[in-house]
């Protein structure tokens, strides 16, 4: 099924030359026909395809979607609007940014795709390094899956330059116990936008990051 036509990114194209309220208003229905509308259809469906492949997520669209609407407050570039539509699915969506799921954004220009931990507390991280130690070779059979790999290559983070000393003598084999976040991320050309296959392809990268989504939730609920 196709969800998106040329238009949707011509809008944000023109967007990002345009990104004021008055310019938004009388491009608005463009907007809502082109960009959220199939937004909205877009992760339903894929929510829809989660729950009936895979597992039970109680959550619609409207609970994952981000607003377009930039927080401007204490922000340096007053731009009004994001020249992006994302969304955040997990169980509990966008409310919950630690919670391990995936993160989807597209652009004019491409589709980006992430999952894991991005930014986790100091709690959470110490809990996601203690699991990792006590299931090493868990955790290894899971970045190094055929499918993983196959999707996202590696995990990402950047790295702390100092750990807790109880994870210390663990770090000195194993690096990634250094990372502070732990994340993967795919990114697919713009022609992705307007094909048929769109949803099959980001369910694909959901199903390829679902046993390391898992571990990491088993983590956080030590």
């Amino acid at each position: 099924m196709q969800y998106f036509n040329d238009e949707f990114s011509i809008f944000f194209e023109n967007l990002a030359q345009n990104n004021n309220r008055e310019w938004f208003l009388n491009n608005k229905k463009i907007y809502e026909s082109e960009v959220k509308t199939p937004f909205l259809k877009l992760i339903d469906d894929l929510i829809s395809k989660i729950n009936t492949e895979l597992e039970p997520i109680s959550l619609t669209s409207k609970d994952c979607i981000f607003r377009i609407n930039r927080d401007v407050r204490f922000a340096k570039e007053k731009h009004p609007y994001k020249t992006n539509v994302s969304a955040l699915i997990n169980q509990y969506g966008k409310k919950d940014k630690e919670n391990p799921g995936m993160y989807l954004e597209l652009n004019g220009n491409m589709v980006m795709i992430y999952g894991g931990c991005y930014n986790p507390s100091k709690e959470n991280l110490d809990k996601i390094r203690w699991y990792i130690m006590d299931n090493k070779d868990e955790f290894e059979n899971i970045i190094n899956d055929n499918n993983f790999l196959k999707y996202y290559k590696s995990i990402l983070g950047e790295k702390n330059k100092i750990i807790p000393k109880e994870f210390k003598e663990f770090g000195k084999e194993y690096g990634l116990i250094y990372n502070k976040q732990y994340y993967y991320n795919h990114n697919l050309p713009k022609e992705f936008i307007t094909a048929d296959k769109l949803i099959d392809v980001i369910y694909n990268h959901y199903l390829a990051g679902n046993k390391l989504q898992k571990f990491l939730t088993k983590a956080l609920n030590q």
